[in-house]
């Protein structure tokens, strides 16, 4: 059932209505998220999670190609891979459109998650077109409790100009949240 998932994405909603953050690009183009907040997943050391609840928007005029994903001060964790996933188009039956979202397996069960998750790509090396959007979600090997202040992308637009982009929630992950 998908209710877990869709609890987490409004809870993730209401913690980024209360920030004043907002998306961090560091003047380029490309958007990761829309706001902070805190996002804990439970789940047992020695296993792997994913988190898949950011679109990366290009709101540029050029594109941009991803060159490295890494994770900003993390404690205890280690990324598997960041993948960009095409944003489903069709709505639930709830009328919601359904991101990866977040899960106590890495990969998450294919049969729980939209079909885009079949036409993920790599994030490193993936480009992105002016004003197209993406699926961001990113697997963490889990060998104890940690966290991470976010996740850090180092890209380039077609003209040569660097940048790096964040996403802007942290992330706990615990055996217990409370």
């Amino acid at each position: 059932m998908r209710r877990p998932i869709l609890m987490q994405i409004l809870v993730l909603l209401a913690l980024t209505a209360c920030d004043s953050e907002g998306p961090a690009s560091n003047g380029g183009p490309l958007v990761l998220g829309e706001g902070a907040g805190t996002l804990c997943l439970s789940a047992q050391p020695g296993t792997r999670v994913t988190i898949g609840l950011d679109i990366a928007k290009n709101q540029g005029d050029k594109l941009v190609t991803i060159s490295d994903v890494s994770l900003i001060n993390t404690q205890g964790l280690s990324l598997i891979e960041a993948v960009l996933v095409p944003v489903p188009t069709t709505p639930d039956e709830q009328g919601n459109i359904m991101l990866t979202g977040n899960w106590k397996s890495y990969p998450p069960p294919a049969d729980r998650v939209p079909a885009e998750w079949n036409s993920r790509k790599a994030a490193k090396n993936a480009s992105i077109d002016p004003s197209a959007s993406w699926g961001f979600a990113f697997g963490l090997e889990v060998p104890a409790e940690g966290s991470i202040d976010g996740v850090l992308v180092d890209y380039a637009d077609s003209s040569g100009d660097h940048f790096q982009a964040r996403t802007t929630t942290r992330v706990l992950v615990k055996q217990k949240c409370s």
